[in-house]
């Protein structure tokens, strides 16, 4: 199987002052077409630092991230990368109609407007919303699961190899919850899409990814199939992780 996207020794580094903070240290990990990878820990463990810097926001101080073997570029298309904000109504841009958000990266790809709002179109189908009734609408008329599938319909209008979810069901209803992790899973199966979830809800990383990495302080604890990591729980931190988690 491909691997599209490569994390090797990472180093994450930021000066404060004179303070030297080092926010990731020496993570390694791969994740392979259709495949998801979920990234756990506290809050500073690193998470949203390495998230970042997958998507280029985040200069490395040591290693390397390459996307199908290149530096990684935040773009849409085949090698590039795309990320769905915690906050979606924050992420959407509230004077433009929800066709037009979704439309976007085509449009910086150069596509026209009409194929761009055919294809934004039918990406809002696929995430469930009916197009002549949420087109013309903007993010204030849209609830916060809705705002949430029109983030993943602009991500991956344009099959982006890498994306990047943080905390994407964060404050949402259980029930919608649930509606957005199988969206994603069948969305980025069926692209082949490498998928990377950064999520202190356990219970969501175990239902969508396949591989999970273990970050406390920076530093990889474990890291392994999902269902071994969270079943044998040979490390201590994993163990207070897991027995913090309500109702896993």
């Amino acid at each position: 199987m491909t691997t599209l996207l490569a994390v090797d020794d990472a180093h994450i580094t930021y000066r404060h002052g004179r303070e030297t903070i080092q926010a990731v240290r020496g993570v390694t990990f791969n994740v392979p077409e259709g495949r998801a990878c979920g990234i756990v820990g506290e809050s500073g463990s690193g998470k949203s630092s390495l998230a970042r810097a997958i998507t280029g926001l985040v200069p490395l101080s040591k290693g390397r991230i390459a996307v199908r073997g290149m530096a990684p570029v935040t773009r849409s298309g085949p090698g590039g990368v795309r990320m769905i904000f915690q906050d979606p109504i924050g992420s959407l841009n509230p004077r433009r109609r929800l066709i037009d958000i979704v439309a976007e990266p085509l449009r910086i790809a150069g596509t026209s407007t009409s194929v761009a709002r055919k294809i934004a179109a039918r990406m809002l189908q696929e995430v469930g919303l009916d197009p002549a009734t949420f087109g013309t609408r903007r993010p204030g008329d849209i609830s916060g699961g809705q705002a949430q599938r029109i983030a993943i319909a602009r991500a991956l209008v344009a099959e982006p190899t890498v994306l990047v979810a943080d905390e994407p069901v964060s404050g949402l209803d259980v029930s919608i919850q649930a509606g957005i992790i199988n969206l994603l899973h069948a969305l980025t199966t069926r692209q082949g899409t490498a998928l990377v979830l950064i999520s202190h809800d356990l219970s969501v990383v175990q239902t969508l990814c396949d591989h999970v990495v273990v970050l406390n302080n920076g530093l990889v604890q474990e890291q392994g199939n999902i269902r071994e990591v969270f079943t044998n729980r040979n490390n201590a931190y994993t163990r207070q992780l897991i027995s913090a988690a309500p109702d896993f």
